[in-house]
């Protein structure tokens, strides 16, 4: 019997088997192009061949790569992605439309660039690619090939430097939908994971300043660590001279290590001292004495003093000095008795000053009289 062509292409034959939806369509190969077809016929039988679109599960497979440096120690280094999917299918059918799915997992946020056409990212951490094609011909065998790339400078991760797993891992996906009519079919699925070591130092830097200045009053300690461990500071107890400021400790003197230099600020006030300065006789009788206190560390300077029927007997090595903290500095001074002999004299019981008046004006009116003369006689 006739049974044309046209009247089957593209009909789909049911497979009888339970439990299996495979579809299938006339295979234009073996059957003949012919306006009719003439088959074996045996027993009043037509053999018509029929062939479905089939994945090759061995051949899918996607591949990522990282084309520049596999390690960061920065925060703001750029790095270079290319992903490649492959795929091959058997029958692809005119008309068939085909659809490539990769889809790119960030471990973290970043700023994407060079990002292939067809590819959309979601600012947040999926980059998507879609690809499609519509097949203009009958195809026994259809390869797929599809190749994205992008470049990404990720966003807040650098703590994971000191973590168990100090790496970023992407995860992509790749995938192959083909659908005909109302049928889709699609395949397994691949996926594939890159890895990046991430090795990022940051410093601590501990100052020591005197309270008010940057002098500092004991050498800078620099540490150095992986972002993201923990460190302690603390403040120097036992300074010559100077004491911690309790009411400014800074607020990061205990935290994790940063890119950043993370800088922790002690101040330290200037401890006082003083100074007695006795004047004593041979025998330790104070005959005065005096105290002074200034900030440990400067200077002082004491002198002699001259103390009425003495006269100094020793000066000490330490008349001069720097004051000490918390100490008071002991300067003597010895005197010793004064033994010159002066003449004594009579007691004053103030007639003496009367008759010394007198005196003073007799010689005041005896040149007055003799000067009236001398004019005279002019």
């Amino acid at each position: 019997f006739d049974y044309r062509l046209e009247n089957v292409n593209n009909e789909y034959l049911e497979n009888k088997k339970s439990n299996d939806n495979t579809n299938y369509f006339l295979d234009s190969n073996n059957n003949s192009n012919s306006s009719s077809i003439v088959s074996e016929v045996d027993n009043n039988n037509m053999n018509l061949y029929y062939i479905s679109t089939l994945f090759d599960d061995n051949n899918e497979s996607i591949d990522k790569t990282i084309t520049s440096n596999n390690k960061i120690t920065n925060s703001k280094e750029l790095i270079d992605y290319k992903v490649n999917y492959r795929n091959k299918i058997s029958n692809v059918r005119k008309g068939d439309i085909i659809t490539i799915n990769i889809i790119d997992t960030l471990p973290f946020k970043g700023d994407v660039t060079n990002l292939t056409d067809g590819c959309i990212y979601d600012n947040d951490k999926t980059i998507s690619c879609i690809f499609t094609e519509t097949i203009n011909e009958f195809k026994t065998e259809y390869v797929v090939n599809s190749d994205i790339e992008y470049s990404v400078v990720y966003k807040d991760f650098a703590n994971i430097s000191s973590s168990n797993s100090p790496k970023l891992i992407n995860t992509v996906t790749g995938k192959t939908t083909i659908k005909s009519d109302n049928i889709t079919k699609e395949s397994n699925g691949v996926t594939d994971n890159a890895e990046v070591d991430v090795e990022i130092f940051g410093n601590v830097i501990v100052h020591h300043y005197e309270k008010g200045t940057t002098n500092s009053v004991y050498n800078d300690e620099i540490s150095k660590a992986l972002v993201g461990t923990y460190y302690e500071t603390n403040y120097k107890n036992n300074l010559n001279n100077y004491t911690i400021d309790t009411s400014n400790i800074p607020s990061n003197k205990d935290g994790n290590y940063k890119e950043e230099d993370m800088v922790v600020t002690y101040y330290y006030t200037r401890k006082k001292g003083s100074i007695l300065v006795s004047y004593i006789d041979e025998d330790g009788n104070e005959l005065d004495s005096y105290t002074s206190s200034d900030l440990a560390g400067n200077k002082y300077n004491t002198l002699e003093k001259v103390i009425e029927g003495y006269v100094l007997k020793s000066t000490p090595s330490n008349k001069e000095g720097i004051f000490i903290a918390d100490e008071t500095i002991y300067v003597e001074y010895v005197y010793s008795k004064n033994n010159d002999k002066y003449e004594e004299l009579p007691p004053q019981t103030g007639y003496e000053n009367i008759n010394y008046i007198k005196y003073i004006l007799v010689i005041l009116f005896a040149l007055l009289i003799g000067k009236k003369k001398v004019i005279k006689n002019i």
